[in-house]
């Protein structure tokens, strides 16, 4: 499998199957170890549940796909009940409940999401105990996923991201009311997740923040290769520098049909000529 712009690691299929969906992503037949789902740009893995399982999943995703950034994503439960349920929340600090460690994913994105703790527990945690311990969000994989991340991606390259799922009841936790969830939230998901690999593949400041979210979307919707992807950033950046102009004027290819690889090398070409490369 070819290196990857990013890299997602889900607990449950049930948590998976709309991203799945929603991002057009294929499964792996040659992957007998785990279930991995990807397109050109985007590569998904299902861990199972649990930090030991998530770490083992993620290390070996990585090894498959190289990504340049990374996301975990998967429900969590809260006993703070300012929360509603299908909250969508950025994790800023990871506690590992059992090892006694911490953790602090880097995020320089700016998102409009709620930020706050999550902590990764072994079993499932009960009410009574998440109340005396004064905990926000638990959950049972953040930590295995992250440390083993963290080997591989610097801080700022990795991402957490939680959506409530319930106030630490797990008997209405099933698998169609998880992917509710998910569903419910794709937009939001979709719009971090395209801040998220824009900002890792910045250029130096050349581009403005609204310019990198363009080249993101850009991106997924022409489906690119990452010898596309690399080729397109190289064109605009030369493209800005020359011409001290923006590149706004390529949100008319967000409208390009992109059925098939013919229409994809179509587009590709016309982005090439409108960044004045011959």
């Amino acid at each position: 499998m070819n290196k990857k712009t990013i890299g997602i690691v889900t607990a449950l299929h049930a948590e998976a199957r709309p991203l799945i969906d929603y991002f057009n992503l294929k499964k792996d037949l040659a992957s007998a170890k785990f279930e991995i789902f990807s397109n050109d740009d985007i590569a998904l893995i299902v861990s199972g549940i649990g930090k030991i399982k998530s770490a083992v999943a993620t290390t070996y995703f990585f090894s498959q796909i190289d990504p340049a950034c990374a996301v975990n994503f998967g429900i969590c439960g809260t006993p703070k009940t300012h929360y509603t349920i299908g909250d969508l929340i950025v994790i800023n600090k990871i506690i590992d409940f059992a090892g006694r460690r911490e953790f602090f994913p880097d995020m320089i994105v700016k998102h409009g999401l709620i930020e706050d703790q999550v902590t990764t527990f072994d079993t499932p945690v009960t009410m009574d105990m998440a109340v005396e311990l004064n905990l926000n969000l638990v959950d049972m994989e953040a930590s295995g996923f992250f440390q083993s991340a963290s080997v591989f991606l610097a801080p700022d390259k990795i991402a957490t991201l939680k959506i409530v799922s319930d106030y630490l009841e797990l008997d209405h936790i099933t698998r169609e009311f998880v992917a509710e969830l998910v569903q419910k939230k794709l937009p939001e998901i979709d719009g971090f997740i395209q801040r998220f690999s824009a900002a890792q593949s910045k250029s130096d400041g050349v581009f403005t923040d609204e310019e990198n979210i363009l080249l993101g979307k850009l991106i997924n919707h022409l489906r690119l290769t990452t010898t596309q992807i690399h080729q397109l950033r190289d064109w605009a950046t030369a493209y800005k520098i020359a011409s001290k102009k923006e590149i706004t004027f390529l949100s008319e290819f967000l409208h390009a049909g992109i059925r098939n690889k013919n229409e994809r090398q179509s587009a590709f070409k016309r982005v090439r000529t409108r960044l004045g490369v011959a």
